[in-house]
């Protein structure tokens, strides 16, 4: 007959070391440690809407957190998942990753999928950008102020621009009379892009997935259907001002906007700007809020380049920050394509620009620490 003794102490093989202890054997990766940091500094920038939800109910089937499918999210494009079905079975096989993020159980994709579009109302990624940003630059000087913009292609049908037709009067036209229209409509757009309410100027861009050209290194044309990120960053690539547009919308619509979002948060002294943003009223305005804007110029038809005086070539040498930054977003969160579409493809990349800016600040907040000690 077995004794009780010896049936207690094989009691415990028949459970594995991880279902005895899960934190005595949290042993994370170098990558997952990184992760960590990210995660514990992103998670107080979350809404209180979204940091209180805990998902508890009194009755029926348990409710999965908002934090829980904002972790699957930031997964994915932590480590670059090309689907959430793919960040969901890491999530599944990494018990590191779920006591980093605090979930006991991984949602499934259809609550991932209702989660999602109740944290898309309530993220507002400009507003937490500007509250991260104005913190950070409390005491600090600002000198260089790149801008620029990179495209994401994205796995989606793009939308198709509606042409309104307007109804024209009956009879001949007077002389100069549509010339007259076209620049009363510009003087329009201009005023409110100087004066008007940010947010309400680029609520009127479009921001469905749309088809872009640009010319290669070559010089030969590429077709680019995705989105376009609208960045403004400083010396250290930290990015102080975003939009995120289709990508139809031209760099200069965005300009104004992300001078003025910028100068809200930070002081700061030049305005660096590549050919693409070649327009005597963003140089006007930015001479008019008392920044230098250095803007370099386009090429004619022959291919002659107007010269750049010797002291602002040097100084726009520093706008190759912003270049280094698009190519980081991209080779660190963003996916090569992306899958997701709409307002959830808008929403992955603006929190792959939050991780970033946090990474970032991180860094920076780390080797101030170390030459002040």
């Amino acid at each position: 007959m077995q004794s009780t003794a010896y049936s207690i102490s094989i009691q415990p093989l028949l459970f594995t070391p991880e279902d005895l202890s899960p934190c005595f054997f949290f042993q994370p990766t170098e990558d997952e440690l990184c992760f960590m940091e990210m995660w514990e500094n992103l998670v107080p920038a979350m809404p209180f809407s979204v940091r209180c939800d805990d998902g508890r109910k009194h009755t029926g089937r348990p409710v999965y957190s908002l934090l829980d499918v904002l972790a699957v999210h930031a997964v994915k494009l932590y480590f670059q998942e090309k689907t959430m079905t793919a960040a969901r079975d890491r999530l599944l096989s990494s018990s590191n990753l779920r006591t980093i993020t605090g979930m006991s159980e991984v949602p499934s994709l259809s609550v991932i999928s209702k989660k999602t579009d109740v944290l898309i109302d309530l993220v507002d990624f400009s507003s937490i950008l500007a509250s991260v940003c104005s913190s950070f630059y409390k005491d600090k000087l600002v000198c260089n102020l790149s801008i620029d913009s990179t495209t994401v292609e994205a796995r989606e049908k793009p939308a198709k621009t509606e042409k309104r037709k307007k109804k024209r009067k009956r009879g001949r036209k007077k002389k100069g009379e549509r010339e007259e229209t076209i620049a009363e409509e510009k003087e329009r757009i201009y005023g409110f892009m100087e004066n008007g309410d940010t947010g309400e100027f680029l609520s009127t861009l479009e921001h469905r997935c749309s088809v872009t050209e640009k010319k290669n290194s070559k010089g030969n044309m590429e077709w680019f259907i995705g989105y376009k990120a609208h960045l403004a960053v400083d010396d250290n690539g930290i990015i102080v001002a975003h939009h995120v547009t289709g990508a139809s919308v031209h760099d200069s619509q965005v300009a104004i906007p992300r001078i003025r979002m910028a100068d809200e948060r930070c002081v700061y002294l030049y305005a660096l700007m590549n050919g693409g943003y070649t327009s005597e009223r963003i140089e006007s305005f930015a001479h008019s809020i008392g920044k230098v804007p250095i803007i370099d110029s386009h090429a004619d038809r022959s291919g002659n380049k107007k010269e750049m005086e010797p002291c602002k070539a040097e100084r726009y040498k520093a706008r190759t920050t912003v270049e280094r930054t698009n190519s980081e977003l991209k080779e660190c969160f963003l996916p090569e394509k992306l899958y997701s579409r709409g307002k959830r493809g808008i929403f992955q990349i603006e929190l792959s620009i939050l991780m970033l800016d946090i990474k970032k600040i991180t860094a920076r907040l780390r080797a101030e620490a170390k030459n002040a000690a």
